[in-house]
């Protein structure tokens, strides 16, 4: 996956992306990390998030950067699944907002 912050305004405006799990919970063990694998491109800079997150239902901040930030990867790590966990669909959203900073 890999997610881009455009139009952000000069390259000293400060911005953060936080990121939540919505919609119907995960089921009972399974837990859900991510983390920015790399930098993307773009003007500005861009810090943080590069350790794996725990994500659950309030918002946490993932990275921060500032200025436009383009294809910035990320990586998704489930745990708590194992060959002996039941079956099912998981209808579970990650929402990421760009939230401005200071």
């Amino acid at each position: 996956a890999a997610l881009s912050v455009v139009n952000a305004g000069n390259t000293r405006e400060q911005w953060g992306i936080e990121v939540k799990i919505q919609g119907v919970p995960l089921p009972e063990g399974v837990r859900l990390w991510v983390r920015r694998s790399g930098s993307g491109h773009g003007a500005g800079w861009i810090r943080s998030g590069l350790g794996f997150v725990p994500v659950g239902e309030s918002p946490v901040l993932l990275f921060s950067g500032t200025g436009d930030r383009m294809r910035v990867p990320l990586q998704l790590r489930i745990g708590g699944i194992t060959p002996r966990t039941p079956g099912a669909t998981i209808r579970t959203s990650l929402i990421f907002t760009v939230v401005r900073t200071r």
